[in-house]
């Protein structure tokens, strides 16, 4: 995806994770702490203390929108639009 804007030009892609190989080791993902790049992670697992530390992760949180989708589906509404 390309942000552009009068005084700055930005990239972004997303990259889900949803399966581990069969076999995993500590530090599989370490290699991300070392990318040049902002990465943006959600608080849906705990973060490491190497997470925590590193300058280029920003972690945010997805309990507002969790919250939301309860209160919609107990009231029979629509979540779609939440996930736009």
């Amino acid at each position: 995806m390309e942000s552009v804007t009068p005084s700055q030009r930005s990239f972004a892609t997303i990259l889900g994770i949803k399966e581990y190989p069969d076999v995993t080791r500590p530090g599989l993902l370490d290699s991300l702490l070392r990318i040049p790049h902002e990465l943006v992670i959600t608080d849906s697992i705990a973060a490491t203390a190497a997470v925590q530390a590193a300058h280029n992760i920003r972690q945010l949180s997805i309990a507002p929108l969790m919250a939301e989708a309860i209160k919609r589906i107990s009231a029979e509404a629509s979540v779609s639009s939440l996930f736009d």
